[in-house]
């Protein structure tokens, strides 16, 4: 998946190339369900935005 990484291959070498915009992006997630969650005290939107972290996480890292 070009979005998390990307991996280039030559004769001599093989480059793999870690994208820092998915982390980003996980920390915005985190950060945004934190705000939901505790600054707003709104416990069913973090509810439902914590399954959508919690799969995002897991896809990130298995990939």
């Amino acid at each position: 998946m070009k979005f998390f990484f990307q991996r280039n291959e030559t004769d001599s070498e093989i480059r793999i190339e870690l994208k820092t915009a998915s982390f980003y992006l996980l920390v915005a997630m985190i950060v945004g369900w934190m705000a939901i969650s505790f600054i707003l005290q709104s416990n069913e939107a973090g509810s439902v935005f914590l399954p959508i972290l919690i799969g995002f996480m897991m896809l990130r890292f298995l990939l």
